[in-house]
């Protein structure tokens, strides 16, 4: 395999093991699969740096990445990384399927869609 992932081993020294599963993750995304990776550590010890390869490597395969980062302030705030994470999707509202798009509505803290707008677009589909 050449690209992202091989420009990180290289990068990221002593990180192979890490970068495979990254990898792994990400083949697996692309087959339909889901997953999870939970990276913990303590400050300075690459974990952002992680996160850029695997960002980079979904990229080259032209996976729709999103990123959130956690700020001490916020965390009294209920939900605000999930309201970062899922902000760039604002625009997308009017595509979705009435209830997504209420979720999606709701976690961003926005005005529900109107549900004869969120329902015509299926309508209109259906006519086509």
């Amino acid at each position: 395999m050449c690209g992202a992932y091989d420009r990180w081993v290289v990068a990221l020294v002593g990180r192979a093991a890490e970068l495979g599963r990254i990898e792994q993750l990400l083949v697996a995304a692309a087959a339909g699969e889901s997953g999870t990776l939970l990276l913990l550590g303590d400050a300075g010890i690459g974990k952002s740096a992680l996160l850029d390869a695997a960002a980079a490597s979904a990229r080259e395969r032209e996976m729709a990445v999103l990123r959130a980062r956690a700020v001490e302030a916020e965390t009294a705030l209920a939900f605000a990384g999930l309201s970062e994470l899922l902000r760039p999707l604002a625009p997308l509202l009017g595509e979705l399927e009435p209830a997504q798009a209420q979720a999606l509505a709701a976690a961003l803290g926005l005005p529900a869609p109107p549900p004869a707008a969120a329902a015509a677009a299926p309508a209109a589909a259906a006519a086509a």
